[in-house]
């Protein structure tokens, strides 16, 4: 790799940052992009590159590309702690924007996907996706997600009591009444939890 082709790639970068710190976002991005083909070209990885877009695709609101970059930087150096904080908020966004989905918008299963693969879902992030499949129509997946999360996370109120909400819509009204009793003990410290054989388990 020639010097001449590292102080142009330095340069395309120097002037993205320049944009960025002017808040003037999609200039910014384009000079990232076009840096990152370039790096491409000589056979460069670069971290910080990667790291860069991440950002600006998070502040674009294009949250799985800044997912995409956030993690592509972590495989590069694992222990930089700015690529470390810039994935943590990208995965929060993430999380909280499907927690917090209204209806059943088509993004929600690839933030998913995303999010469980990283080792980022949280119990709120599999019980929207379980919402979200059972608003599809999907009730049995969306049940299997739920008996996952109940076995795991036997203490969270919230997955026994959307669990009875799907084991009735299958007609499974023991299934619900069961679940049902486990939310109200968690609900209840006065109540024992676990009242379902095996559930603690």
């Amino acid at each position: 790799m020639s010097r001449q082709t590292i102080e142009r790639i330095t340069e395309i970068i120097a002037r993205a940052d320049r944009h960025f710190d002017q808040q003037e976002l999609v200039k910014a991005r384009e000079l990232f992009l076009q840096a990152r083909a370039e790096c491409e070209r000589a056979g460069i990885e670069s971290g910080y590159l990667a790291w860069r877009l991440c950002v600006v695709f998070d502040l674009l609101k294009e949250h799985q590309l800044a997912f995409k970059h956030a993690e592509e930087a972590l495989r590069q150096d694992p222990l930089a702690p700015p690529f470390r904080k810039s994935f943590d908020i990208v995965a929060r966004t993430m999380s909280r924007a499907i927690e917090e989905a209204q209806g059943q918008p088509d993004w929600v299963p690839r933030f998913y996907d995303l999010l469980v693969r990283a080792g980022e879902g949280t119990d709120g992030v599999h019980l929207a996706m379980a919402r979200w499949l059972h608003g599809r129509g999907e009730s049995k997946r969306a049940l299997k997600l739920l008996e996952a999360v109940t076995v795991l996370s036997p203490a969270c109120a919230d997955a026994w009591s959307l669990r009875a909400v799907l084991c009735r819509s299958l007609g499974d009204e023991q299934g619900a009444r069961d679940a049902e009793v486990e939310a109200a003990a968690l609900k209840d410290p006065a109540q024992p939890p676990f009242s379902v054989p095996g559930a603690a388990a």
